[in-house]
This record gives C-alpha cells, structure tokens and sequence, in this order.
C-alpha cells in the first residue's frame, strides 16, 4: 500500500503559500514531486513529505494551534448563532403574543367608551330640560 499523496496546488493551499514557494521548497529538501497515474499533468508528493516539509519550516506547530483555535471560534460562534436564533424565535412569538393583547385591550377601550357614551347620550334624553 502506497502513502497518502496530496496534489502540489492543494499542498500549497495548505501551506498557505505560492506553488513556485512551494516547489522551491521541495528542492531545498531533495523531494521529487512523483506523476499523478491518472493525470499526468499533475504532480503529487506524500503526506510524510508534506509534513517533512511543515517541519523544516517550522510551520506545524503554528499552523496546527492556529486551526485549532479557528475551529474553536467556529464551534463557539455556532453555539452562539444558535443561541440567537432560538432568543429570536422566543421574542417573536412573545412580540405578536403582546400585540394581540394590546389589539385586544385596545377594542376593548373603544367599545366600553362607545358603551359610555351611548349611556350618557340615553340617559341626556330620558331627563327633561330645565327651564
């Protein structure tokens, strides 16, 4: 069984550098890059020299805890995402639970003032004018 390969173009996105840098790289170390067998165009190189090369280049290390602490962030911004997500979904529910009672007090106002004033109006009818 062969070792993991990784394409050159993919090794330098994760190295976060150029593919010339990259390739340069692989010359300081004496690594020959082998042939893709089903795209000779490509170039590959092993995982063990990938990390060969993180390591010669100090770059393991930094790279590993720096990932680390992105997917940590991540992690902790998704929990908060959920978080708001699920206060907002409770304040809207709460929102139209308070308009409807507002709605309802509100008709409720209009109609026992419109009873008032129908009694008042009733009541000025039934009583005689003094002179």
């Amino acid at each position: 069984m062969t070792a993991p390969s990784i394409a050159l173009q993919d090794a330098a996105r994760e190295l976060n550098i150029g593919i010339k840098t990259l390739k340069r790289w692989l010359d300081i170390a004496g690594i020959e890059p082998a042939e893709d067998p089903r795209d000779r165009r490509r170039r590959l190189i092993r995982r063990d020299d990938l990390d060969q090369l993180k390591e010669l280049y100090g770059y393991a290390a930094s790279v590993n805890a720096a990932e680390r602490d992105l997917e940590t962030r991540v992690e902790s911004l998704s929990r908060q995402l959920s978080a708001l997500e699920a206060t907002v979904a409770s304040l809207s529910s709460w929102l139209a639970a308070v308009s409807e009672n507002v709605t309802t007090l509100a008709q409720r106002s209009i109609e026992s003032r419109e009873g008032r004033d129908a009694g008042a109006t009733q009541a000025a009818q039934r009583t005689p004018a003094r002179a």
